[in-house]
């Protein structure tokens, strides 16, 4: 093709002033994580990064821009496996010689799937009308991390904090905690303590998480582009993006003898808190797209894209074990209490407006 020799480097503006609206019940980082795309699609389109917004016959730009479906002379298909590879490097922040830990995570999945059906009108100077049905890789959550190490501070602390707040004792993780024994209020005046308040010693922690993440976003898109005269094309899609996140962690923490300062707290011995996410949703969006070609070797092209309205859910389970001695160690009496919250969360989220140019 003659863009072969004139390629203009494909650029993303996210507006993020209108970042996320409507959005309850969750946080920041799943507002992200829906909101940031990984285009795949074609082998094409993968190996320029997806830099196609003024070059089109490819069934990828449907989800980037729509008018790249006008340029296809002949009707056909097309089917993109990939493996996709993950790199994650954890550190303990605050750690005393705390090390970076990598983990990898490999998947196969299917980069693209789609049909692109061509008409070519004789009136006038309209070239063709054309209709596809694209399937196009959006997202990849697959990984896996780790850290581990010693520091000061405990996981306790932040549940203390809260309960002292005026959220006091939350369904979420507050009210966990106390059933768990890892908060208490011993003198029932609405004060909650903690066995790290009382070391004979600063001592420091083992710590320790694992997670893993998996799922994937992709998204079906309707698309119709026009050719004028091989001058300008238009075109229009509706995206249905849907995906699937599961999110598990389990992070604890150990009062090592082992450790400097360690096994200094008179009480607690160890603690586990596991996390459990199962997030599954969809949405519809529709993307508006242009190509002008004022010369053979020169195009531009310019992108719309509506906000995603998505409807998601959560099922979460958060569980908490905290193990430690009714009186001091040398002593008391070993005991452990596990706590459980299971829950599920039914909410929206509007994603930004996107613009795209080349």
């Amino acid at each position: 093709m003659p863009v072969r020799h004139f390629l203009f480097s494909a650029m993303r503006i996210f507006f993020l002033l209108a970042a996320v609206s409507s959005l309850s019940a969750q946080n920041v980082t799943d507002a992200l994580r829906y909101s940031f795309f990984e285009y795949g699609g074609t082998a094409r389109f993968t190996s320029i990064g997806g830099a196609m917004s003024a070059i089109g016959a490819d069934l990828s730009t449907a989800s980037t821009n729509p008018a790249g479906i006008a340029w296809f002379q002949n009707s056909e298909y097309t089917i993109t496996p990939g493996l996709l590879n993950t790199t994650t490097q954890s550190r303990l922040l605050d750690g005393l010689d705390a090390p970076l830990l990598e983990d990898q995570r490999g998947t196969f999945n299917i980069q693209n799937l789609g049909m692109v059906f061509v008409s070519k009108p004789q009136t006038g100077k309209w070239r063709g009308a054309n209709f596809a049905i694209t399937f196009n890789h959006l997202g990849n959550f697959n990984r896996e991390f780790s850290f581990e190490g010693v520091s000061y501070g405990s996981l306790t602390q932040r549940y203390k904090e809260l309960a002292n707040s005026g959220l006091g004792l939350n369904d979420y993780e507050t009210s966990l905690a106390n059933d768990a024994s890892a908060i208490y209020d011993f003198e029932d005046d609405g004060v909650f303590e903690i066995d790290y308040d009382i070391p004979t010693q600063t001592p420091y922690l083992f710590k320790e998480q694992f997670g893993t993440t998996r799922g994937s976003m992709s998204e079906l898109s309707f698309s119709l582009g026009a050719n004028y005269d091989d001058k300008v094309m238009f075109g229009f899609s509706v995206g249905v993006p849907f995906f699937s996140f599961t999110s598990d962690k389990t992070y604890q923490e150990e009062d090592d003898t082992n450790i400097p300062n360690g096994g200094a707290i008179p009480y607690f011995t160890d603690l586990q808190l596991r996390e459990e996410l199962v997030t599954t949703g969809g949405g519809v969006n529709a993307k508006f797209g242009i190509i002008l070609r004022p010369h053979q070797h020169f195009r531009i092209g310019a992108a719309v894209h509506t906000p995603t309205v998505y409807t998601l859910n959560d099922n979460y389970e958060t569980t908490l074990t905290y193990n430690y001695y009714e009186d001091a160690k040398e002593e008391g009496a070993f005991l452990g209490k596990t706590a459980n919250s299971p829950g599920n969360f039914e909410y929206r989220l509007n994603t930004p407006w996107r613009v795209m140019g080349g």
